[in-house]
């Protein structure tokens, strides 16, 4: 499941600049395939980010994060077409996201899911031991002399 779609980007920036930025084939119309590859690399980078506090992918996806996913797609298909001459406020904004997905790592920004190792079960059963008191080394006699 992607963070983001496509009707998220448009919304944020516009189908003329989405059509613009993925249209390769100079045909009027969006080319999927770039824009799923635009919220890939997206989503990608996010779960670099928080794949240490969350497991990721996330089965439920917070409103900040399908906003950092939707605005780095969007940097993303600017990238491609602009490399050489990004506008400076796309810069920055990238700049802000990659601090908030910081901030999220550190601690700093909390999502409104479940962390890993806070008391929920992460395997899905109880833990299980194959050793029994004969396969100890020492008795517990031998260790009360110490």
């Amino acid at each position: 499941m992607s963070y983001s779609t496509y009707e998220e980007l448009v919304k944020a920036s516009s189908e003329d600049d989405v059509i613009q930025l993925s249209d390769d084939n100079c045909d009027g119309i969006a080319d999927a395939g770039v824009v799923t590859e635009a919220i890939s690399k997206a989503d990608a980078i996010i779960d670099s980010y928080i794949g240490g506090r969350y497991v990721t992918p996330l089965s439920t996806v917070p409103l900040i994060i399908g906003d950092i996913s939707t605005q780095l797609a969007i940097y993303f298909l600017w990238e491609r077409r602009h490399r050489q001459d990004m506008p400076q406020s796309l810069m920055e904004i990238y700049k802000n996201l990659i601090a908030r997905l910081k901030s999220v790592h550190d601690g700093q920004i909390d999502l409104p899911i479940p962390a890993k190792g806070d008391g929920t079960p992460g395997g899905g059963g109880q833990t299980r031991c194959n050793k029994t008191p004969a396969d100890r080394l020492f008795p517990w006699s031998v260790l009360d002399k110490w």
